[in-house]
Parts: structure tokens; sequence; C-alpha cells
């Protein structure tokens, strides 16, 4: 009986004596516990009490709070941000970019960055752009992004596990004369740090030819460590190799693969495969790049993009379909000559359910 009291009591008082801690001792406790709401209350209300302006963004942040949130406060809270939102990154402030800041529940979550140093603010941090961790001991205790990687050298001496779930990383230099850069493959099959990595993008971003997308020559992918439980991949190429790499998905267990083009004839459109029912990959996503646009021919008629992912359908057997599903983009709105041309192309196919 006296013990269920004491329990109950417990988190009324542990609340109670970090009222009683000062701004810095709160500030700690949020940055050693990021994924904790009850640090990140007490320090709202200590900012309430001293009517600081950064209380309204505080207290809003916390997902309970927020569910009240009305469309004057949300406005407030983004102006608060604009005007105080560098000077609230504390340590960090200097390292972390202009642009692509954002917050989550009161503190930084997303950024791009040039250096990661040893600032206890970057714990709160979920996603990084631009820069991977380069050592043991990095304070990213919220680290599960990793976005626009030019190179994973310095992520390689990493040898502490990470939370990483997904990595966006340009690739191995890869050209038409030279080949694919060995050094940058061996040290992607170094990589230890990222067992928990779900999805893997190579951007093709290094690359100076078209033929990238070719799987028979990404064979190292599997022999990394970091891609032992991969669900999703995505890379870029050339449409024409949708079918291998469909083979490829099914013989690491894939949940989805998608062929994001690039070159000239298929600019702009990406397809991807994803598990349906059964568990096959029976679903096609066609999307287009809001980074680029196809190219039309007058008249509306389908453009080569179009044409390039009906050719990669019909590479597909001919039961492999269940479903085709279009994800428009600002920069790609499938016109009705386009739409028409995927459905005869997926008309071959069996178990199609002629939905587009």
């Amino acid at each position: 009986m006296v013990a269920g009291v004491q329990r109950a009591a417990a988190p009324a008082a542990k609340a109670r004596a970090a009222k009683e801690k000062g701004e810095a001792e709160l500030l700690a406790d949020v940055y050693e516990h990021p994924d904790d709401d009850a640090p990140r209350l007490v320090y709202a209300d200590y900012l309430q009490e001293r009517k600081r302006p950064a209380r309204r963004v505080h207290r809003a942040a916390v997902p309970s709070a927020r569910r009240h949130l009305g469309r004057e406060e949300a406005k407030r809270e983004k102006d608060l941000l604009a005007e105080h939102g560098r000077r609230w990154l504390g340590g960090i402030a200097k390292l972390v970019k202009k642009t692509g800041m954002e917050f989550e529940r009161g503190f930084l979550s997303a950024c791009a960055t040039d250096e990661i140093d040893a600032h206890r603010e970057w714990n709160t941090v979920h996603t990084l752009r631009q820069t991977a961790p380069h050592r043991n001991g990095m304070p990213l205790k919220s680290l599960r992004v990793l976005e626009s990687i030019a190179s994973i050298e310095g992520l390689a001496r990493v040898t502490e596990p990470l939370g990483v779930t997904d990595l966006e990383w340009a690739g191995p230099y890869l050209d038409a004369y030279d080949g694919m850069s060995k050094k940058e493959v061996a040290v992607f099959q170094r990589l230890r740090c990222l067992p928990s990595l779900r999805r893997l993008v190579i951007g093709g971003w290094n690359a100076w030819c078209d033929d990238e997308i070719d799987p028979t020559r990404h064979a190292w992918i599997w022999t990394s460590p970091a891609t032992q439980r991969l669900q999703d991949l995505s890379v870029r190429g050339a449409l024409r190799h949708l079918a291998a790499w469909r083979d490829v998905a099914d013989q690491h267990a894939l949940g989805r693969i998608q062929v994001d083009a690039r070159t000239d004839q298929d600019n702009g459109l990406a397809l991807a495969l994803e598990r349906g029912t059964g568990s096959a990959l029976s679903r096609l996503v066609v999307s287009g790049d809001p980074q680029t646009q196809p190219y039309y021919n007058a008249g509306g008629e389908p453009s080569g993009s179009v044409a390039a992912a009906v050719a990669a359908i019909a590479a597909l057997p001919d039961d492999a379909l269940v479903e085709i599903a279009l994800r428009p983009t600002r920069r790609w709105k499938p016109t009705d000559a386009e739409k028409k041309q995927l459905a005869r192309a997926m008309k071959r196919q069996r178990r199609w359910d002629g939905a587009i």
C-alpha cells in the first residue's frame, strides 16, 4: 500500500524537483533525454513563468498540446521561430545553415551543416543534411536520417552503432571511361555503424554515364554490413533495367525498389515496385521528379519519359503487376494521352485491376 502511494507520487515529486532547477539544468535534461516529452514540458513551464517568448513554441510543441493549436497560434509559432530560431540553437548556431532548418517539439529537428561538433544541441536533431558523423561519441541521440551525403568516408570511421534508418548518398564516382570508383565502394563495404538501416537512396550524383543503373554493377551493395536489414532501395539511372532490379529486390527480400531516371530520354520520372497483396512486388508507382520537368511534345502527345516507363512495364513478366498508381508533382502532371499509353501497357498484365 505504502509502496503504491510512493510510486504514484513519484512523477509529481520529480516534476517539482525539476522546476527547482535552473535553465541550464533544464536544457541539459532535454538534451540528455530528447525522446522524452517531460523535460520539454518542464522547460516550457519555466519559460512560461518568466514570460519568455519561447514559451509559446515549447508548450505548443509537445503533441498533447499541439492537438489544440489554433491557426493564429500556429502562425505565431512560425513567426517566433523566424525571429528567434537561430538564437535558440545555442552552441551550434554558427554551424547550422540558414536554409532548411526545421523545429519539432520546441527544438531543432532537421538541418543542413558542413560540420558536427561536440555541442549537446545536436542531440535533438533527427535529420542531418550534407554532413554525416565522422567519429565515435558524437551527441546524436535522435539521429535517424542522413540526406544529401556526398561522402561516407568519415562515416566509415564510426564503429559504434547509430540509430540511422535512412541514408541518401551520392554513390561512388562512375563514368563511361574509368568505370566505378573502387575506393568508394570499399568504403561502403566497411560501414559498420548502421545496423538499423532500412532505406538506402543511391543518388547517382557522381555518375557521368547512364549505365550506372545496371544491377550487375551494384553487387557490392549487398556485401556491406549496413544493408543486411535493408527494406527499401532507390537507385538512379535508366528505367529499362527495372525488370532486372525487380529480380534483385526479390532475391534480397526488399519491400520496395525504385528506379529514378536521370538520362535525357528518361528525365523526370521514377518507377517504384512495392509489395502488395500476397507479398509480391505487384504495385507500380509512377512519380514525377520535383527537381526536373519531363519534355512534352506539342499537342499533348506522350513524352519520352512516359515512353521509357511503358517500355519498362513491357519488360516485366505478364502477370507481375496488380495495380498502378500515378504520383503527379508540381512539375509533372500526366496528360490524358500519357494515361492512355500507360493503361495500354498495363492491359497485358493479367492480374491488373484496371485502375489508373
